[in-house]
């Protein structure tokens, strides 16, 4: 408050406080003009008692999360379950006065991610596809969404928010290899024993996605064949009878 103050036409003027976003001015009883931090053009007659020339603050909302192994294959990050370092998580949106919003940030040795300082708004978050990974569960955060591929949209933040938890599940590729070999001692265990080169082994079976799979290869100079980064699952694999 001023008071003792004489008739005349005033501005008043704030600081913004630290630690805070700035929130929406209101201009008191007695009229004014509204800018950002300033009312102004105050028009006080004798007696005047102008009231409620207010400045609104908001509290920063925070939103946040992890990339990780997710082991158990179900969206949820278990104890035990190592982040991923080093992925790309951008923030798009717009905020509660239109501003789009475009942010980008990189996880963690714990791969963990987050932005702060957001003003309310209508939030994406989206993950850039970690290499040497298969794609798994995301999961919304504490303050909900939509899920999809790599993508979590529709993030509603309010003043003050903390969205935690915004995680993006990623599967280590599984492999399933094996010998084509000629069992001398005929008792099924491989020892020192030839290996029979370009055999065709082929795997099918169905993935935790309920997609079916099927694919061929052929056995290299030492019997060897392998299957690599594949999904979890259920499979089989067939060798094609060699000649001779």
């Amino acid at each position: 408050s001023f008071t003792t103050l004489r008739p005349g036409t005033y501005t008043v003027t704030e600081t913004q406080p630290a630690a805070y976003l700035d929130g929406k001015d209101t201009a008191g009883s007695t009229g004014g003009t509204v800018t950002n931090d300033v009312i102004s053009a105050i028009v006080l007659k004798s007696g005047d008692a102008s009231i409620n020339n207010n400045f609104g603050e908001l509290k920063p909302a925070s939103l946040s999360g992890f990339v990780y192994e997710d082991a158990g294959n179900d969206g949820v990050k278990g104890v035990g379950e190592a982040g991923i370092a080093g992925v790309t998580v951008k923030l798009t949106g717009t905020d509660d006065l239109g501003n789009p919003v475009s942010l980008t940030t990189t996880t963690g040795a714990d791969g963990s991610y987050s932005f702060t300082t957001l003003r309310p708004g209508t939030y994406t978050v989206t993950e850039t596809q970690p290499a040497g990974y298969l794609d798994g569960k995301d999961t919304a955060g504490s303050t909900g969404g939509t899920v999809t591929n790599d993508v979590i949209s529709a993030i509603v933040l309010k003043e003050g928010d903390t969205s935690v938890n915004n995680n993006f599940g990623e599967l280590p590729g599984a492999k399933l290899s094996g010998y084509v070999y000629e069992d001398v001692g005929n008792d099924g265990v491989r020892n020192s024993e030839p290996a029979i080169a370009n055999v065709t082994v082929k795997l099918t079976g169905t993935d935790d996605l309920g997609n079916a799979v099927s694919l061929t290869t052929t056995t290299n100079g030492a019997g060897y064949y392998e299957f690599a980064n594949l999904r979890p699952g259920t499979y089989s694999v067939a060798e094609t009878q060699p000649a001779a």
